[in-house]
């Protein structure tokens, strides 16, 4: 008999191990921290340009600028004819003010790891990338 309560317990134990996911996930979810907003302004594209493709642009923006010497490298045109500095320093920041309270709090909703920061300062005020000084600031964005 006390092999079997044994054996019942191990089995109640793995279950448990097993099925936590699935139980936690269910649980009441964590309230987050409200994501600041620019004042007033539209973002360069589309609120649903932005947030279903802002990383794609991002990346486009680093390869033009980073890794090809055309003429306009630094410009972009958005949707309705308006030029934009391609950087996320002053273009996107010059909106967005704060990482932690843009960039983080909305990446932290939809789980997703922020990148860009270990390159680029967060502080808009410094305005340099990481690791440049301000006798001499980095070429890119």
């Amino acid at each position: 008999m006390h092999k079997t309560w044994a054996g019942a317990l191990f089995l109640l134990v793995i279950a448990a191990v097993i099925t936590f996911p699935l139980w936690y996930s269910r649980a009441e979810p964590r309230a987050s921290a409200p994501i600041v907003l620019p004042v007033s302004g539209e973002c360069i594209e589309p609120v649903e340009v932005m947030r279903r493709s802002h990383m794609k642009m991002l990346y486009e923006w680093r390869d033009s600028v980073v890794r090809t010497s055309a003429k306009d490298r630094r410009t972009y045109v958005n949707s309705k004819g308006v030029k934009f500095e391609k950087s996320l320093t002053r273009t996107c920041l010059g909106c967005h003010q704060s990482r932690h309270t843009f960039c983080d709090r909305c990446h932290e909703q939809v789980s997703v790891t922020v990148t860009c920061f270990q390159c680029h300062a967060s502080d808009r005020a410094q305005g340099l990338d990481a690791g440049a000084t301000p006798e001499a600031p980095h070429d890119h964005e």
